[in-house]
């Protein structure tokens, strides 16, 4: 009996562990798909511009808890998006925006 409610019990973490990786991967992929469509120009932009653009897309986030710690780590990191951004890319895309910052697979 034990047994099977640790069983249960890993089972839930682990759903729980997933969930919250897909919540923060997808809030992630929208938080630079909001900047990648708000975003006129990508040759002017600046460091202090895409952490503003970050801040006006986690205010369109319902849950900002999530949103809140998708911005801490990339405005950690916001010397990396930027060159990734303007050097590399030339361009925002957010699936490798997200996976520079472990946020998604």
């Amino acid at each position: 009996m034990n047994k099977i409610i640790l069983a249960m019990l890993m089972l839930t973490l682990v759903m729980a562990s997933t969930t919250s990786r897909r919540s923060l991967c997808s809030t992630c992929e929208y938080v630079f798909g909001y900047i990648r469509d708000h975003c006129v120009d990508i040759a002017n932009i600046t460091e202090k511009i895409l952490e503003e653009k970050i801040e006006a897309a986690c205010e369109q986030v319902v849950d900002k808890s999530i949103c809140q710690y998708v911005e801490q780590i990339a405005k950690k990191e916001i010397e990396h998006l930027f060159d990734i951004i303007v050097n590399q890319e030339k361009a925002i895309v957010p699936e490798t925006l997200c996976k520079h910052l472990r946020l998604c697979q």
